[in-house]
C-alpha cells in the first residue's frame, strides 16, 4: 500500500484535533503557520503571544486550553469517554 503524503493526509482530515500558534515564536513564523493551519478540516485554533516555541513544556495552561477547545466542540476527554 502507497502512503500518502503528510500534507495531502492533513487536509483530508475528519478527526477533531487542537492546536495553538504562538505570535512570537522564534522558529515558525506566524506569517505561515496561520494560513497553513487554515487548511486543516476539524482544526481548533488557539492564537496565543505568550508561550513561544514551547507552550506545552511552559505551562500546564496550554494543554489545558487545548483540551477545553475540544471540548467546547463536544470532544468528550477523560475516563468513560470513547476513542
Amino acid at each position: 500500500m502507497r502512503r500518502m503524503p503528510a500534507r495531502a493526509r492533513l487536509l483530508e482530515n475528519d478527526v477533531p484535533i487542537a492546536a495553538v500558534i504562538d505570535t512570537e515564536d522564534i522558529f515558525v513564523p506566524y506569517e505561515i503557520a496561520r494560513p497553513t493551519s487554515m487548511q486543516i478540516p476539524n482544526l481548533e485554533l488557539w492564537i496565543a503571544k505568550e508561550y513561544e516555541h514551547d507552550g506545552i513544556e511552559a505551562s500546564i495552561a496550554v494543554f489545558d486550553g487545548l483540551l477545553e477547545r475540544l471540548e467546547s466542540i463536544g470532544v468528550r476527554i477523560g475516563p468513560g469517554s470513547q476513542r
